[in-house]
This record gives C-alpha cells, sequence and structure tokens, in this order.
C-alpha cells in the first residue's frame, strides 16, 4: 500500500463521537450491573430475565469499539504528523501531554478515596478476599506498573505474572495497551514515512500469523496477544477513507471481510457463557463495517439531535471513563449489601444512577483537569482528524 503519491484531506469523522459515548457507556453499564454475575439466574428465571442478564452483560463490546476507534484516529494523527514533517518526539510528547497527568490526577483522587473509604467501611472498595488493589498495600513494583501504564506487560520483565487485581483503576489495563499501539505506530510512522500503510500491513501480517502460529492468552498483555487486530481494523477504515484508489480499498476491505469471516471460524464458541478474544473480534470487525458504510452519512448522524446527548458523553468520554468505577462501586457494592441486587432493581434503579453519577463527576473532572490539556503542541492543520485520548474515549487536540 504504496501512499507515496497521495496527499489525502479527510475532514473529521465527525459521528464518531456519537460512537464514543455508546463505547463509553457501554462500558460504564456493564460494570454497574457486574454484581449480577454473583447471583445468577435460578432454574426457574424467565426468559426476560435471561435476556436482561445478557444484554447488560454484553458492555464489554465498547471496549473492542474503542480500540477500532483508535486504531482510526492514530493511523489519521500520524499520518498528519508526518505530512507536517513532525518528528517522533512531537507525536510522543502530545500522545503523553494528552494522556497522563489526567490519568495521575483521577488516580491521586482515587487512591485517597480508597484508602479514606476502606478505613470506614472495609470491603467498600477492596474485596477480603482479592486485596491486591488495595493502595494502602500494593507492592513498589505494582505502583510503578500503574502510574506508568505497563502494569498489564511488567510481568514479563519482572517474571511476576500480571493480575488483573493489581490495577488500582481496574479499566486502566485498556490504557496500558492503548500506549503500546501509540509507541508502536509512532515509531512505524517516524521510520516508514509515506508508506506507514504498507508498513502496518506488514506488521499486521506478521502478528497475526505469529499469533496463529503460537496462540497467547488474550490477556497476555502485549499487544500481539490478538487485539492488534482490533487496531488494525481500525487502521483499515482510515485507509480505505483517506486513500480512495482502488488497489487501497481492495486490500482494506478484503482485510475487513477476512477477519469477519475468520472471527465466525468456530460457531460453537459463541455458545460460551464468557467471552473471548473471538468475540471481541467479532464485535471489533463489525463495527469496523458500520463506520466504514456509515461514513457517507457522517455529517446527518453528527448533525441529529436525537443523538447528541451520546454525542456529547462521546467528547467527554475519557473523563467519563476515569472516573466511573471509583463512582459507582460504592453506589453497585451498597446496593447489593442491601439485597437490591434483582434483575428489575438493577435495570430501573443500579445502572440509572451509576450511569448518572459517573457522567456527572466526569462532566466536573472534564472540566477542571481533562480539558486543560487538550491544546498541547501545535494545532493540526484543517481537515484533519484529530486522535482521540486512550481507548479513543476523547479527541485530543
Amino acid at each position: 500500500m504504496d501512499e507515496s503519491g497521495s496527499k489525502p484531506a479527510v475532514p473529521r469523522y465527525e459521528s464518531l463521537d456519537v460512537w464514543r459515548g455508546v463505547a463509553c457507556l457501554a462500558v460504564v453499564v456493564v460494570h454497574s450491573a457486574t454484581f449480577l454475575a454473583r447471583h445468577p439466574a435460578g432454574p426457574d428465571a424467565g426468559w426476560i430475565d435471561r435476556v436482561t442478564r445478557a444484554v447488560l452483560g454484553f458492555g464489554w463490546a465498547g471496549v473492542p469499539m474503542f480500540f477500532v476507534i483508535s486504531g482510526y484516529c492514530i493511523a489519521a494523527a500520524a499520518d498528519a504528523a508526518r505530512r507536517r514533517g513532525d518528528g517522533p518526539g512531537a507525536f510522543f510528547v502530545r500522545r503523553f501531554r494528552r494522556i497522563f497527568p489526567p490519568y495521575w490526577c483521577w488516580l491521586a483522587i482515587s487512591v485517597a478515596t480508597v484508602i479514606v473509604a476502606e478505613h470506614l467501611v472495609p470491603g467498600l472498595y477492596v474485596h477480603p478476599h482479592r486485596p491486591g488493589n488495595n493502595p494502602a498495600t500494593i507492592a513498589p513494583i505494582h505502583w510503578l506498573g500503574n502510574l506508568t501504564l505497563t502494569e498489564v506487560w511488567l510481568g514479563h520483565l519482572t517474571g511476576q505474572p500480571f493480575e488483573w487485581r493489581n490495577m488500582i483503576l481496574g479499566q486502566s489495563w485498556t490504557l496500558c495497551y492503548e500506549e503500546q499501539f501509540y509507541a508502536v505506530v509512532g515509531v512505524l510512522a517516524w521510520w516508514a514515512g509515506a508508506r506507514l500503510g504498507t508498513v502496518l500491513a506488514a506488521v499486521t501480517t506478521v502478528i497475526l500469523v505469529r499469533w496463529l502460529a503460537f496462540p497467547l492468552n488474550i490477556n497476555s498483555g502485549f499487544f500481539f496477544d490478538g487485539r492488534w487486530l482490533f487496531f488494525a481494523a481500525g487502521f483499515a477504515v482510515w485507509f480505505d477513507i483517506a486513500r480512495r484508489d482502488l488497489a487501497t480499498r481492495l486490500l482494506t476491505r478484503g482485510f475487513l471481510l477476512v477477519g469477519l469471516v475468520w472471527s465466525l471460524h468456530d460457531p460453537s464458541l459463541f455458545l460460551a457463557r464468557s467471552h473471548g478474544v473471538e468475540h471481541e473480534w467479532l464485535v471489533s470487525f463489525v463495527f469496523a463495517w458500520t463506520i466504514l458504510l456509515l461514513h457517507p452519512f457522517d455529517r446527518r448522524i453528527a448533525a441529529s439531535r436525537l443523538l447528541q446527548p451520546l454525542a456529547a458523553c462521546g467528547t467527554m468520554c475519557y473523563s467519563i471513563y476515569l472516573v466511573h468505577w471509583t463512582v459507582l462501586r460504592p453506589i453497585t457494592v451498597g446496593l447489593e449489601w442491601a439485597g437490591c441486587h434483582s434483575v428489575l432493581f438493577t435495570v430501573l434503579v443500579t445502572v440509572p444512577v451509576s450511569v448518572a453519577a459517573s457522567i456527572a463527576v466526569g462532566v466536573v473532572f472534564h472540566r477542571a483537569v481533562e480539558r486543560r490539556f487538550l491544546a498541547a503542541g501545535p494545532s493540526m492543520p484543517p481537515g484533519v482528524v484529530r486522535i482521540p485520548a486512550p481507548v479513543a474515549l476523547r479527541r485530543a487536540s
């Protein structure tokens, strides 16, 4: 995929804010109802009960959706930086400034909140049998992993296997993956220049062959555990839109079609109660096809008044994503302790209250902290898509 002769001018994909809002709220919803897994449906549960649980549990799909959007925006930002003549330093400084200060600020707030809450109400944040995310007792190596967003793969260097329980903010594991993709694509963009698409296609092929030949656990912590393909799907969408020649479209759409078909290669996997990499692949490729086919209707979708609340959440979704676990945890645990964990109560009370509280605190955090870091570095030229924060949670500027 040789881009040396092309000069794309891609308007910002405005309706991606709507999809960011959908993905962010899906994650908040699934975390608002996680306690339903500890109170499974009984043998006499009706189909409404079971379907409702399945729908609430499907919120995990927000994560691969975020990764696809990030892939789209990373490709756009890397190409824009190349055409501006920016060196790799400028790209990484922008990403660092945009990602880490808000994260560190909320991490500090969360640490203080958890320590005080656990002193007053033990078990509100830290499960007695899973104390790994207790900031009062966490080991220095895990502090390092949390502060640098390297916790998901740091254990491969230290010899200590990664455990999700060591994340102070449980949802920050996705940011750890995002950082890897930013680093890899930033280096490739600097090295490959105008042939960025060709190099990304080659890297994707190598990682795919490596994964098929020596499958890794989807939670190994490294981008080659299968999650690179989610970002690659986003890359493909951007290159399809930006490079309008037939050869590029055959390659990008061929890749998206093969990915979609491959994710369905073993239908029996979709009968499992828990989701795995195949489920996430399916969501990512279906979503990539969705935003590709809806691109011609971008302005109409973005202008829809009905979708404005979702778009508003999308523009602040990094803040909402950062704050939501700390905010909703005492709500859901408190209601669970009170015995209010039926499906009906969850749908009518727990989820709406948790979502509303997360959005409210997210708005405050966005206005007080996050937006102070939105104007990092030189502004992009007109017509260039801006890259979002981690997990495609907010567009950066």
